[in-house]
Parts: structure tokens; sequence; C-alpha cells
């Protein structure tokens, strides 16, 4: 899978911009120089994979969202059975006492 670097960009200054912050806001929450972000945004730098993290954490989304990937409808699936379950197990409880 080849990455797109430009679009990777684009999703950061969507996020950040969501948020109302600069670039040097952004800069600072992900310890990087704004010029950095600049680059990142428009996509004229290729990040390493602990730039992405330190990118996804400062702006409190998953890497996933920032590569433009979906999550997969069985993970989803998984959890929302897992949260029936121990919605159960707990309302079991409840009436037990």
């Amino acid at each position: 899978m080849k990455l797109d670097y430009k679009m990777i960009g684009d999703r950061i200054r969507r996020l950040r911009k969501e948020k109302k912050w600069t670039q040097q806001q952004l800069a600072e929450r992900a310890n990087r120089a704004s010029s950095f972000v600049g680059l990142i945004e428009r996509g004229e730098r290729i990040m390493s994979l602990e730039t992405l993290c330190e990118f996804a954490n400062a702006l409190d989304c998953s890497t996933d969202e920032l590569l433009g990937m979906k999550p997969r409808q069985i993970h989803h699936l998984a959890y929302a059975k897992e949260l029936l379950e121990l919605a159960q197990a707990l309302a079991c409880e409840e009436s037990h006492s």
C-alpha cells in the first residue's frame, strides 16, 4: 500500500482547523516546529511512524483516521456485543441485589 502524504496532510489540516488551532499550536502539542507542520499539511514531507502517532495524539484522533482507513465492521460488531453482554451482566447483578 502506497501512502498518500498529501491526503494525510489534508486530514491533519482539517482536524487542526476544526479545533481552531494555528499551525504553531499544533506544533507545540506534537513537539514539532510550526514550519514542519506546514510541510506535512502540504504533503511535502514524509513523516515517520512516531511523528504520525504524535500528530494523532495531539489531535486526539486515531492513526487510522489520519491514514484514511475505515474501521472494520467486524470490530464494531464485536465491541457492541461485548457492551451488550456487560450491560446484561450488570442488569442481572442489580436485580439480584
